[in-house]
C-alpha cells in the first residue's frame, strides 16, 4: 500500500496582516524578542551608514567587477566576536562579515546558550561555535555592528531562524539567508520539508517588508547540501536547479536582492559557468519571465 503526502505550502507571497500577527508567537519564543519594533527597526536601518549595508557594498562590487571576501565564523560571547571581527577587518582586510549562529541557536536552545554564555562571560572560555545572535538581544547586536566599519550578515542552517532573523533584521544586518533544502536534507531527522519551507519563507517574508520599506535586505539562496557542497560528486545540474528554485521561493516574498550560492570545486573553468549560470536562469525565469524588473541577482563562489 503506497501512502502519498500533498504539502499543503504553496509559493504565494504571505499576506502582511497575517505575518504581522505570526510575528506575536515567533517574538515571543525568547525574552529579547520583545525588544523588536519594526517601525524603530527601519528608522535604525535609514541612519546607519550607506556603506554598511551589505547590499550597498554587493552592488558596487558587481560595479567594479570586485571579489569580496568574508568570514564563516563566530566566537560565543559579544567582547569575542568584537574583537574577531574587529581583527578580521584591520588585519585580515575583510570586505563583509557574516556573524554564524552556533549550533544551540539552531536548534532554538536559548536556555542553555545563555548558561554557556554567562560562564564563558565569567572564564573567558569560548565554547560555542558561532555567535549567539538571539541571546544578545538587539542591544548587543547593535553594538557589534556600530563596533566596526563593515557590513553584517547572519548565516547558519537551522530549521527554524524566524526569530534570529527578527533580531538580526531589528539590529542592523542585511544578509538573511535561505538554506531550506541544506536544512532538511542534513541538519534535521524529525522536522518536514513543508516545516521549514515555512519557517524560511516567514524570513523571506521578513526581509521583503524591510525592503518595502526603503531598507534593503539581501538574501542568500542555497542549493541541497549534496548539490552544493559535494561538487564532482553531484551533477552541476542539479546544484543549478536548486539554486534557482530557492532563489525563486525568495524572491516570492518581496526581497529585491537575492545571492545565489555556488560552492567552488577544483576547476575554476567549471565553477565560474556554474555561478553564471545559475544567476542567467533566475533572472530569465523571474525577472524576464514574467516581467519584473525590479530584482537584482548576484552570484558567489566559495573556494575550498
Amino acid at each position: 500500500m503506497v501512502i502519498e503526502e500533498t504539502m499543503k505550502i504553496r509559493n504565494k507571497k504571505i499576506d502582511e496582516d497575517d505575518f504581522l500577527k505570526s510575528r506575536k508567537e515567533v517574538l515571543a519564543i525568547w525574552p529579547t524578542g520583545k525588544d523588536v519594533d519594526l517601525n524603530e527597526a527601519v528608522s535604525y536601518h535609514k541612519n546607519i551608514p550607506p556603506h554598511k549595508n551589505l547590499v550597498n557594498r554587493l552592488i558596487e562590487a558587481k560595479r567594479t567587477e570586485q571579489t569580496l571576501f568574508h568570514n564563516l565564523a563566530g566566537f560565543t560571547t559579544l567582547d569575542q566576536q568584537t574583537d574577531l571581527l574587529l581583527h578580521l577587518q584591520n588585519a585580515g582586510r575583510l570586505d563583509v562579515f557574516f556573524c554564524i549562529y552556533d549550533s544551540f541557536t539552531r536548534t532554538g536552545r536559548f536556555g542553555h546558550v545563555e548558561e554557556v554564555v554567562k560562564e564563558c562571560e565569567k572564564t573567558g572560555k569560548n565554547l560555542l561555535n558561532g555567535f549567539p545572535v538571539v541571546n544578545y538581544g538587539i542591544q548587543g547586536n547593535r553594538k557589534l555592528l556600530e563596533s566596526v566599519d563593515r557590513p553584517l550578515g547572519t548565516a547558519g542552517p537551522t530549521v527554524d531562524s524566524r526569530l534570529a532573523s527578527e533580531i538580526a533584521c531589528a539590529s542592523g544586518y542585511t544578509l538573511l539567508q535561505d538554506v531550506s533544502f541544506v536544512v532538511f536534507e542534513t541538519y534535521t531527522k524529525t522536522a518536514s520539508l513543508e516545516e521549514i519551507l515555512r519557517n524560511f519563507q516567514y524570513s523571506n517574508r521578513l526581509a521583503g517588508y524591510y525592503q518595502e520599506r526603503g531598507v534593503p535586505i539581501a538574501v542568500r539562496a542555497s542549493s541541497a547540501a549534496s548539490a552544493s557542497n559535494a561538487p564532482g560528486v553531484a551533477p552541476p545540474s542539479l546544484g543549478i536547479s536548486g539554486r534557482v528554485i530557492s532563489a525563486l521561493i525568495v524572491a516570492t516574498q518581496g526581497p529585491k536582492h537575492i545571492c545565489l550560492m555556488n560552492s567552488s570545486d577544483v576547476d575554476r573553468g567549471n565553477t565560474r559557468p556554474k555561478a553564471y549560470l545559475s544567476h542567467e536562469l533566475f533572472r530569465w525565469k523571474h525577472c524576464s519571465g514574467c516581467g519584473n524588473k525590479h530584482h537584482r541577482s548576484e552570484y558567489g563562489a566559495g573556494i575550498p
